[in-house]
């Protein structure tokens, strides 16, 4: 087991909270242009908590954890999860490279504020320090 999931593992464990990865799918994820892309498999990861509920997300693993046959862990989710207000949509716009007047980064700012307001809601900001250091 690497350091890094370790890090997460302990951090479920320290918060009492588990996770799972459910397969869904390897049918070509909404951005794929046609069926011959590569892509890894769909699952919906959850991490719950007593008395916490639970927050889900879709995820789409690498093209090599699929074909080996490898499911997400709770590292690979915790490091792919939206840790940080994005702000304002000029703001995010600035950070990523995105230009204000495109229809693709409004979409993708959208996007990614919903999921920093589900993780927001979730998380306290105590945990999210914590989850920005394990990698």
């Amino acid at each position: 087991m690497s350091e890094y999931t370790e890090a997460a593992e302990k951090f479920l464990a320290d918060h009492g909270l588990q996770f799972r990865a459910v397969y869904v799918s390897s049918a070509c994820p909404r951005w794929c242009e046609d069926a011959k892309h590569i892509h890894g498999d769909r699952y919906r990861c959850t991490i719950s908590g007593k008395g916490r509920g639970r927050i889900s997300f879709d995820f789409w693993n690498s093209y090599n954890d699929s074909r080996a046959g490898k499911a997400p862990t709770a590292y690979d989710l915790l490091a792919a999860i939206q840790k940080y207000d994005p702000e304002s949509f000029e703001t995010f716009c600035s950070e990523y490279g995105y230009s204000t007047d495109s229809r693709k980064a409004l979409s993708a700012y959208r996007a990614v504020a919903r999921e920093w307001r589900k993780v927001a809601a979730f998380f306290t900001e105590t945990e999210l320090k914590q989850i920005r250091e394990i990698n």
